[in-house]
């Protein structure tokens, strides 16, 4: 007799490496942006002419949307507003537009679970069709940016092709990232957000950039403050000065991916492709990226092969073209170095092909057959399947095989970073394990139930804590400083997240949320990191972890340890569920005979080794 599987699984899958893949905070409770299937919108124009319509409009900048039905799920929204978007996409050689849908456009307040808008790209010059996908999961499990999925489109019946539906930077956007109570200004970096200083009247920004809030008041003195120290600041006070204003550590971490992945339509050559934000509760603009459909080289501005597996850490603009965001920031050695130590963090965590092959593969083979259908695409399904591995060329030039740039980067970053003299980083610090919602576990030193973070030393020297911060939102990653508190060799520190600080040193200003959050473990002024995670639902008295302390799988433990080491402790839930002694054809082995056999089940939430 044989046992049919040696790995039993209930319902929970252990997920690898140091961050769990959460795919642009897409988790699968949200109904618009869940990526782990494909959905379908469909679109009814009662105008017979309405294609002709929304090329006029387009063609002659005339921003007035079409009127059509909008369904998915089943569920109808009646009267929203269709028109084209975007520049270099509009030139697809098909039919196959972007579109930007606007739920809210002839009914007043219709939304779509929450959102106003819609924006659908449809994957110009990206046989892959993952550029952006990908793109949008490696930042937001840093920063603030857009989610995305993939979506079918069906237009009067007819299958329109396959796009990526891309979540919109507006009030929305703002409101859910950051608290309903932000209230500041959202500028767009376009079309020319050089963020260059051309003086203290607002009317001389006006053409370079647009105010997409608090459009009556009209008040761009808090963008012009900022260009000022950008430009003007003396460099001995810049750090000091531009801290005070703005989320650098974001920036940084962003253009360490932007870099990479050598997406040149950014601030990094076109000056546009972001948002400047404003935040009403750290009163500090951020900078939050959009558009990543050029990324992967897809924009190689006069650049040759080489010169894209070989483009630099700190690829400067010419000074003809000043970017002062990016070259009087790196002229700061403290910048430098932040910098240097974050590229070298994602190299070992997610910039490698073993991080990210895995991701490109099961999107590929999530979207394949709707590639296939799609007969509006640009490309052929040899260049799909051919562009995921390897460079194409084209009319245009090369278009650079996913997996391949990613192994060229790894191999030119990894040479580049070797050249410099980058100071020693913290590490063998994780965040061990945490307890989402704490009913009945550990109890604090006031007696009460609280939610708590574990931080593991895996070195064999003690380190002190104080100067780190931890942090449950992304965007401020200094929220909480560690006291003078020291973690043993090999030990753990615990921290109680219930945002009651007065109880004592060691409780964090922030609560667990057991929905859906992200934790970071940050040094040096927050701008390093040191681990980070998101996390999907969490349930009562289960803790999550890693398996083992300061490993890469991480599992739900259904007996909490807080200081103490990670181990399952199998103590029961494993069952003979069912048996056949005479089996004569019900269920062939994979000899193909017809075995007596037992089935074994596996009660717990974790899977269970029978080695």
């Amino acid at each position: 007799m044989k046992f049919k599987n040696q790995i039993l699984k209930q319902f929970f899958i252990p997920v690898f490496l140091y961050f769990i893949f959460i795919t642009c905070n897409a988790h699968i409770s949200d109904p618009v942006f869940d990526d782990t299937q494909i959905h379908e919108f469909y679109l009814t124009f009662e105008n017979e002419n309405f294609w002709e319509v929304l090329i006029y409009n387009e063609e002659y900048n005339i921003d007035q949307y079409v009127i059509a039905d909008f369904e998915f799920n089943g569920e109808v929204y009646e009267d929203v507003g269709v028109r084209l978007k975007g520049n270099k996409s509009m030139s697809y050689p098909s039919n196959k537009k972007p579109f930007k849908i606007k739920f809210n456009e002839f009914i007043e307040d219709q939304e779509f679970f929450g959102l106003t808008k819609l924006s659908l790209s449809n994957e110009y010059a990206d046989p892959s069709f993952l550029r952006e996908k990908i793109f949008c999961d490696l930042i937001n499990q840093h920063i603030p940016g857009p989610r995305a999925n993939f979506v079918k489109v069906f237009i009067n019946g007819n299958y329109w092709g396959l796009y990526t539906n891309v979540e919109q930077i507006n009030k929305k956007f703002v409101k859910k990232n950051f608290g309903n109570n932000e209230e500041g200004n959202l500028f767009k970096g376009d079309p020319m957000g050089d963020l260059v200083w051309y003086g203290p009247d607002p009317e001389s920004y006006y053409d370079k950039y647009e105010l997409k809030t608090n459009e009556e008041e009209n008040d761009w003195s808090d963008l012009i403050n900022l260009i000022d120290v950008l430009n003007n600041t003396p460099i001995d006070s810049y750090p000091t000065e531009l801290e005070q204003i703005f989320h650098i550590r974001n920036y940084l971490f962003f253009h360490v991916v932007n870099n990479f992945l050598v997406n040149m339509d950014s601030y990094f050559l076109g000056c546009h492709n972001y948002f400047a934000y404003h935040r009403t509760d750290s009163d500090k603009f951020l900078h939050i990226p959009w558009d990543f459909n050029s990324s992967f080289a897809n924009m190689a501005g006069g650049m040759t092969e080489e010169d894209i597996y070989n483009f630099a850490v700190f690829h400067m603009a010419p000074p003809e073209s000043p970017k002062p965001l990016v070259n009087r920031t790196f002229e700061i050695d403290y910048y430098r170095n932040i910098y240097l130590m974050n590229y070298q963090y994602f190299l070992e965590t997610t910039l490698n092909e073993d991080f990210l092959f895995p991701r490109i593969d099961s999107l590929a083979n999530l979207i394949r057959d709707a590639v296939y259908a799609d007969t509006l695409k640009m490309y052929s399904n040899e260049d799909f399947e051919t562009n995921l591995l390897e460079n194409i060329q084209s009319d245009n030039g090369i278009i650079f095989g996913l997996k391949n740039l990613i192994q060229q980067r790894f191999q030119s970053i990894t040479a580049q970073l070797n050249e410099f003299n980058i100071p020693e980083r913290i590490s063998g610090l994780y965040i061990n394990e945490f307890l989402a919602d704490n009913e009945s576990v550990i109890r604090d030193e006031f007696d009460e139930f609280e939610d708590w973070i574990e931080i593991y030393n895996a070195n064999d020297y003690p380190i002190n804590m104080r100067g780190l911060f931890l942090s449950d939102d992304p965007s401020i990653p200094d929220k909480w400083k560690f006291p003078d508190a020291e973690i043993p060799a090999n030990g753990y520190l615990l921290v109680w997240a219930d945002g009651e600080t007065e109880q004592g040193n060691m409780h964090a200003n922030f609560k667990l949320n057991n929905n859906s959050e992200f934790i970071g473990l940050y040094g040096i002024n927050g701008i390093l990191a040191i681990d980070s995670l998101s996390y999907e639902n969490q349930e009562t008295n289960i803790s999550y972890g890693r398996l083992p302390d300061g490993g890469n799988e991480w599992v739900q433990f259904i007996f909490p340890s807080p200081l103490s080491a990670n181990i399952l402790e199998l103590t029961d839930g494993l069952f003979i569920n069912e048996f056949l002694a005479v089996n004569e054809s019900t269920i062939f082995d994979e000899n193909g005979e017809y075995d007596d056999w037992i089935e074994i089940y596996n009660k717990n939430i974790y899977d269970c080794n029978l080695d």
